[in-house]
């Protein structure tokens, strides 16, 4: 199911990937090939948050009770990440996906009020900028930002690699001047302060390669006309 979803995230940035700047080493063997430009995305355009989506603080919802329907429907994540909900009180919200809150609610309202209560919950207002996880980490998903993060930060949110990651091949694919462009980084020379650690902003899709994945990873930096590669991988 992982490999998947990565294929199919890699997949459509190669059909969309073109390139600016300076020399560099190829991903996939000695030669050069141009490198773009790689800095900061066009502004985000407005868009409703996917369902792997993980709330963030100052996030609006849409929370319904089918049994309670006249409870407030309208509801916004405080700085603390938490909701106020009459009767159940405060519940965590921030980092839940809208179907976890859902969950962790039913739960709330079926321990004093109501017999399997119905509970649904939509992401209304996505105020944070999001970045979408994918490939070789161990929870894979769509994270709010809350202000600017590094690569190495961003991996953590995703509980960081699994066993079967390949710490030297993490690709981020960002929108500039209008192109799907990519860049491929070394997290060991990041760690170690041989490169310096990127900042990832709302809406780049970072995917780090694993294993079972390592041939569709290089074919996708291969078919990308060409791309930025801050390491030889």
């Amino acid at each position: 199911m992982r490999s998947g979803r990565y294929i199919g995230a890699l997949g459509c940035m190669a059909l969309l990937g073109t390139c600016i700047a300076t020399d560099v080493s190829a991903a996939t063997g000695g030669d050069k090939q141009k490198s773009l430009d790689f800095g900061p995305p066009d502004p985000p355009s407005a868009a409703t948050a996917p369902a792997e989506y993980r709330i963030g603080a100052m996030d609006k919802l849409s929370v319904f009770v089918v049994q309670l329907p006249d409870l407030p429907k309208e509801q916004q994540v405080d700085g603390a990440g938490n909701i106020h909900m009459p009767l159940v009180g405060d519940i965590h919200a921030q980092g839940l996906t809208a179907r976890e809150l859902e969950v962790a609610l039913k739960q709330k309202f079926g321990e004093r009020y109501l017999q399997a209560p119905e509970v649904q919950v939509l992401v209304t207002d996505a105020v944070g900028d999001r970045v979408t996880v994918d490939g070789a980490v161990l929870q894979p998903g769509v994270y709010p930002l809350n202000g600017n993060r590094s690569l190495l930060q961003v991996i953590a949110l995703a509980h960081g690699l699994d066993t079967k990651a390949a710490s030297n091949k993490v690709a981020v694919f960002r929108t500039i001047k209008g192109q799907k462009m990519a860049a491929a980084f070394d997290l060991k020379k990041i760690r170690k302060g041989d490169q310096p650690d990127p900042l990832v902003y709302g809406n780049d899709v970072v995917v780090a390669e694993g294993s079972g994945t390592k041939s569709v990873f290089s074919t996708v930096l291969q078919s990308i006309p060409a791309i930025a590669l801050f390491s030889a991988i």
